[in-house]
């Protein structure tokens, strides 16, 4: 049977608007709805591969029943500029596809979609209404069905008759009408009988079948057998409510549309104009989920043909002698490889008007061109490339220009900068998967992109006064992460093996007790049976406004741990629930994970991502190490695993509160200044200055709440977090923040002036002139531009502490090579403000003063930037290098 999907387009917009959180296009348009939209188009195009696709749009202009009532969908809410700007966008997409869009002044998209669905009902075609809400169920019998999203937009469901009798119980889809006649609809503001809520409208309809068998019943006095009184008054005194509001609620299938099933047809899809569109909207993950054909009737537009690239292969087409020689003529070369992430296994090399394909043999023979520092080379993802050639011992030189990097700079915050993506980007063209097909093809055309690439990212960079970051920050941190990489760290696993049986046994323990407080056994795992303890048996009063309880998407009571922190003091169950909770956490990602991911030498090699960010830091995956525990007793535990190769000292460099330092030189403030000058607490010298008091006078808690305020204003804190973060109330919270920024008026309007100068150039910039791009600062989503904002406040602080620590990175990773210490100094981790290194034994407290001096010296601020050396045997267990004993 064919397939026709008929699209309630209003009701999925809205529904996508509300589920998807804010999202704009480069110049700061709303985009969630078209985004969600899309999305389960896609999933539905997939999944049915229909023959015939259709959508139905309201219209601005007032229905028939507006006019009838003028009340109908009067209490709905204003809707969002941001929403209705969408609509359209909408249109264009559906225009793309070639999806034919129904619309006619007077009526709703319902009344479409049943006149359509009258069309075609008991054809040899299936008919799924895709929607958003439940007012189409009432078309559901034969052929025709529903199709809408459950839970968000992911979670779907069918209604077909016998899932309309379960949903309602026992119910027709025919009989819907007659149960919003009794009950109404809130929200199109249908009355319905006053008093006559869902589960007496089902018990009615059930017994007597619809409103007008109901009232025949009331007037002829048959149904007091079946009907309360009180029912029955009710039911008398909103007779007229009751047809009036099954009337409002029958769609109208007679709408005059000039309805063409061929047109219908789901054909010449092209994708090309599909994916133009998508570059235009940033829907870049989309194109990924495009159909490549579609097996039932739809024809799409093929993709577009990919021009192959001649190539010459060695030593096939050319001898390596003659390759080397051309290759060594070149002032630049062009590179793209093919492997597993960590070595290549063959590569495409672009010299002058020539591609040449090598494989892993030939291309460590090439260690002569790739250590040259005269010969400029230009590629993708140049890590890879560093690894491999230091496999053979071949230290690679100029490295020029990664295209990655480059993109990453130019625009961050995006989620793939590989080159199909790059591509696919800037000139549309999709490189297909044909390293199956042909390996050396798709090299040879990927450096014929990166060839056409590299101009335009480095025109890119000049323009954006961005080049200085790349060429002096990004390009020479990669070999000092491909490094950093392959030496990895060393862990002791036995060490985690005996930790994991410990928290086991800690982890059962707090599971009796848990079960003791609640009077029984349940899962703790599962939300819904601790919800079910907390809030049902124990009556845990909730966390809002009158004992509410905060609630999920899905409509359940959240047990989400910022929602219990808010409850620790009802309940001594909560804390056992949330220390549980930890130590399963760390025991499932850390204790049990970390061992199986080591090396034949015990050593864990994570990688690390110089395009995670968009503020400019490092992440790393496989594991991430930025968020093994520091602190705890599991945590220094954990930290104690990781341990030093035989002859070696573990010797840690950290920054010492690098981000306040930066705020205050930035910010010019003269108090906060002044105590970093006079190397004072300035936790203690915050909690002294707004409270009023000398700093001997100052309590650990003043101290606290100074610390939480100090590092939470920059990430744009409100009051009602700083009072939760701080453990005080609203109002003294409120009081201390308006205390902060008279004191520290200096910080206050440097914090100020940042959004100001974010709104006037679009974007948030470093000192090193690092850049991230803010066009929701200009939205008129409340939302949107208090998120920018935030981001604005931040960005300059925490991208500019992530430049200090990448230059030190490479001012070191240059001193170790300049030194000739690579054999006994080797940096293995940046983690944070802290970078961790092995050196052979006694060598720690030679090497500690110059590696603190490099990193003082990467940046001159107007207060002194501090950093200190720790030493010692594991991550765990170090100490000040002034109180060891070598």
């Amino acid at each position: 049977m064919k397939k026709f999907i008929l699209i309630d387009s209003h009701a999925l917009i809205h529904r996508a608007f509300h589920a998807l959180p804010p999202m704009t296009t480069k110049s700061g348009e709303s985009i969630n709805a078209v985004y969600g939209f899309t999305s389960i188009l896609l999933k539905t195009i997939n999944e049915f591969k229909p023959d015939y696709i259709a959508a139905a749009f309201d219209l601005p202009e007032p229905t028939f029943r507006h006019e009838e009532y003028k009340e109908y969908k009067a209490t709905r809410p204003e809707i969002s500029p941001d929403l209705v700007s969408q609509f359209s966008l909408v249109k264009e997409d559906l225009e793309a596809f070639g999806i034919p869009v129904y619309e006619k002044p007077g009526f709703e998209a319902d009344d479409i979609i049943g006149t359509i669905a009258k069309e075609l009902k008991g054809k040899d075609i299936e008919v799924l209404i895709l929607t958003g809400d439940m007012d189409t169920l009432q078309l559901v019998g034969g052929n025709i069905k529903v199709y809408m999203p459950k839970r968000g937009l992911t979670d779907t469901v069918i209604y077909d008759e016998k899932q309309v009798l379960s949903r309602f119980e026992g119910l027709k889809p025919d009989q819907l009408i007659d149960y919003k006649g009794l009950k109404g609809d809130p929200s199109d503001n249908i009355p319905g009988v006053k008093g006559i809520g869902e589960k007496t409208a089902i018990t009615l309809l059930n017994k007597f079948g619809s409103i007008e068998k109901l009232y025949e019943a009331v007037e002829k006095g048959e149904a007091t057998k079946f009907v309360s009184a009180s029912v029955l008054e009710k039911l008398k005194a909103g007779k007229k409510e009751a047809f009036f509001s099954k009337k409002i609620s029958t769609i109208n299938q007679e709408v005059p549309i000039d309805f063409d099933l061929k047109k219908s047809e789901f054909s010449d899809f092209d994708r090309n104009k599909v994916i133009e569109l998508f570059r235009k909207f940033g829907f870049m993950s989309l194109i990924d989920r495009l159909p490549s054909n579609v097996e039932q009737g739809a024809l799409l537009m093929p993709r577009a043909e990919v021009k192959k690239i001649k190539y010459f292969e060695a030593p096939k087409d050319i001898k390596i002698e003659k390759l080397l020689l051309e290759l060594k003529k070149a002032k630049e070369i062009y590179f793209s490889g093919y492997g597993d992430g960590n070595l290549l296994i063959s590569a495409a090399i672009g010299a002058g008007e020539k591609i040449y394909y090598v494989d892993k043999k030939i291309l460590s023979c090439l260690g002569d061109i790739f250590s040259n520092p005269k010969i400029k080379k230009i590629g993708n993802d140049f890590k890879v490339l560093v690894k491999t050639l230091a496999s053979n011992d071949i230290d690679a030189g100029g490295l020029d220009f990664d295209t990655t990097i480059a993109a990453y700079v130019i625009n961050p915050g995006e989620r793939d900068y590989g080159l199909a993506r790059l591509v696919l980007k800037e000139f549309g063209e999709e490189l297909l998967e044909i390293f199956k097909e042909n390996q050396k093809d798709a090299l040879a055309l990927q450096v014929s992109f990166i060839q056409r690439l590299y101009p335009i990212y480095k025109a890119r960079l000049e323009a954006t006064k961005t080049a200085e970051v790349f060429e002096e920050i990004e390009m020479p941190l990669i070999p000092v992460l491909a490094k950093m990489e392959m030496l990895g760290i060393e862990l002791n696993g036995k060490k985690l093996n005996e930790l994991s049986r410990v928290i086991d046994r800690e982890l059962k323990k707090r599971e009796m007790d848990i079960y003791d407080l609640a009077g029984e056994k349940f899962n703790i795992s599962s939300p819904q049976q601790l919800s079910e303890i907390l809030f049902v048996k124990l009556k845990i009063p909730g966390a809002r406004a009158g004992g509410r309880i905060k609630k999920t998407r899905g409509g359940a009571l959240s047990t989400e741990a910022g929602e219990l922190e808010r409850l620790r003091h009802h309940h001594k169950i909560i804390d056992h629930i949330l220390r549980y909770r930890e130590l399963a956490k760390i025991k499932s990602t850390y204790v049990d994970t970390l061992p199986a991911l080591v090396d034949r030498n015990n050593r864990i090699h994570t990688t690390f991502n110089q395009t995670g960010t968009a503020t400019g830091r490092l992440s790393s995956q496989n594991p991430n190490m930025q968020n093994i525990p520091a602190r705890g007793s599991f945590g220094d535990e954990i930290r104690k695993s990781f341990v030093t190769a035989k002859g070696f000292d573990m010797l840690s460099c950290d920054y010492s509160q690098i981000h306040l330092r930066i705020v205050a030189a930035l910010s010019g403030d003269k108090k906060m200044i002044q105590a970093f000058e006079k190397g004072l607490d300035i936790h203690k010298f915050t909690a002294s200055i707004v409270n009023g008091v000398s700093m001997d006078k100052v309590t650990p808690e003043m101290r606290f709440a100074a610390k939480e305020l100090n590092f939470g204003i920059i990430y744009g804190m409100g009051v009602q977090s700083f009072s939760e973060a701080a453990h005080i109330s609203r109002d003294r919270a409120e009081e201390f923040m308006n205390d902060y920024r008279k004191e520290f008026s200096g910080v206050a309007a440097y914090l100020e002036k940042l959004k100001l100068d974010a709104a006037k150039n679009g974007y948030a910039v470093t000192e090193f002139g690092r850049r991230r791009y803010l066009p929701e600062i200009h939205s008129p989503n409340f939302q949107l531009r208090s998120l920018a904002e935030r981001i604005a406040v931040n960005m300059p602080i925490q991208g500019l502490e992530a430049d200090i620590m990448k230059k030190a990175m490479i001012e070191i990773g240059g001193w170790i090579k300049k030194e000739k210490l690579e054999n006994d100094l080797r940096l293995l981790l940046q983690v944070h403000d802290e970078l961790v290194f092995e050196s052979k034994i006694g060598l720690a407290r030679k090497v500690a003063p110059k590696i603190l001096e490099l990193m003082r010296g990467v940046i001159k601020l107007k207060v002194p930037i501090l950093a200190e050396a720790k030493a010692g045997k594991n991550w765990g267990e170090l100490r000040a290098i002034s109180d060891i004993v070598f």
